[in-house]
């Protein structure tokens, strides 16, 4: 039987070193669990906030995984220059799409892979799917010739009820949802009514893979692409800019027990760096201008 892949999505930031001990991280072995799938849910807007929100079911799921809660987005923290830094693991000063720029659909010539098609190209018959609120985090960062299933343009509630039937029905090998519902209306009760109703959506999703029996071999992960902050100038919360607000986000980490989450998130913000081994993604050693990607 031929052995599963091992995928790990991280998105990550150039915060400098603390200065911190720095641990050893040695390359993978054979003893590290094999993630057969991969479910990444994006909260758009969520930033920080998901302890203020109240979202108990949400860090319910990580009790026994890793969790971030300021880790730093790309800049500008737009959706459009974090969802591609999240989904193809480069900087915004590379892959350079804004919000505009992420309406324009990319393929196989792109020259910055997704995580969707670096598992097509190793898994053939990868199940892939890619289920949005805003259209631009699917057609403008998912490859259009990989055979991904899209739904997008719809609202979370949709989301979330596409997501369900989905996962009733099978267990894809990469799906990734975004939610765009508390995008806006930072510290209004609209803005807490809506965290805590995907609260509920994400929870849900969680379930179904426990449902299945795959927990163990599906790396969970739940991110934001930004926050929001007070601008004076406009006075108006916005996001797009570098305040404290608005720049960090959650990021929470659940798998296989022995998979190393906690020094993962550790290691996104770059707290520290590589004492001895390597650590390659798609053969790329990390530390070679790479901000984040995924590893076969």
């Amino acid at each position: 039987m031929r052995k599963s892949k091992r995928f790990l999505l991280i998105s990550c930031s150039e915060k400098p070193n603390t200065g911190n001990e720095q641990p050893v991280i040695n390359e993978s072995d054979d003893n590290e669990p094999d993630y057969k799938y991969v479910c990444v849910i994006g909260v758009d807007g969520g930033g920080r906030f998901f302890t203020e929100e109240n979202t108990p079911l949400t860090l319910k799921i990580f009790e026994n995984g890793a969790t971030a809660f300021d880790t730093l987005t790309e800049l500008p923290s737009g959706s459009g220059p974090n969802w591609m830094s999240i989904l193809h693991g480069v900087s915004f000063d590379t892959h350079q799409r804004n919000n505009q720029e992420c309406g324009e659909p990319i393929d196989s010539s792109y020259p910055y892979p997704s995580v969707f098609r670096i598992i097509k190209e190793n898994i053939p018959d990868a199940k892939l799917y890619a289920y949005v609120d805003w259209s631009e985090s699917a057609i403008g960062t998912v490859e259009t010739d990989i055979g991904c299933g899209i739904a997008e343009g719809v609202p979370d509630v949709t989301v979330s009820v596409l997501a369900n039937a989905l996962l009733k029905r099978e267990v894809p090998t990469m799906l990734f949802i975004q939610f765009d519902s508390m995008d806006g209306n930072w510290f209004t009760p609209l803005y807490t009514e809506n965290f805590n109703v995907v609260d509920k959506y994400i929870y849900s999703l969680y379930q179904l893979y426990d449902d299945w029996g795959v927990l163990d071999e599906t790396l969970f992960i739940v991110t934001a692409d930004h926050g929001g902050g007070w601008w004076e100038d406009l006075q108006e919360y916005n996001h797009g800019r570098d305040s404290y607000d608005e720049c960090h986000v959650f990021l929470g980490i659940a798998g296989g027990t022995g998979s190393g989450k906690s020094t993962l998130v550790n290691l996104l913000p770059r707290f520290y760096d590589i004492k001895s081994g390597t650590i390659k993604l798609d053969g790329v050693d990390i530390r070679d201008g790479m901000t984040g990607i995924v590893s076969v």
